[in-house]
């Protein structure tokens, strides 16, 4: 419930209906959603889970991880940004243009 109340509030009823959905159906559970942290901030979370069943049948426990990856995204948009734009100028380079050109057709 604490983790689900820190949930960026943008986010919160998809998070909260896909994980909902994959205990009912026994799914693996894998997301990444955005918190609030205590000190005001934005961080990335990614959680990995399953759930066990009870002899019953019906979802009795999740097991799982939760990573804190906010780092990781921010260092994967440097690599999108220095991929894709010029260092100097801050256009679009090539790779860019081919990349819209081939949105178009």
């Amino acid at each position: 419930p604490e983790l689900f109340a820190m949930i960026h509030p943008d986010e919160r009823a998809v998070v909260v209906s896909r994980a909902a959905d994959a205990i009912r159906r026994g799914l693996p559970l894998k997301l990444e959603f955005r918190i609030r942290s205590v000190a005001g901030g934005v961080r990335v979370l990614r959680v990995v889970g399953e759930v066990e069943r009870g002899e019953d049948g019906e979802p009795a426990l999740v097991h799982g991880v939760v990573q804190d990856v906010t780092e990781r995204r921010v260092a994967e948009e440097k690599i999108r940004q220095l991929a894709n734009y010029d260092p100097l100028t801050g256009l679009p380079n090539r790779r860019a243009f081919l990349a819209r050109c081939e949105q178009a057709i």
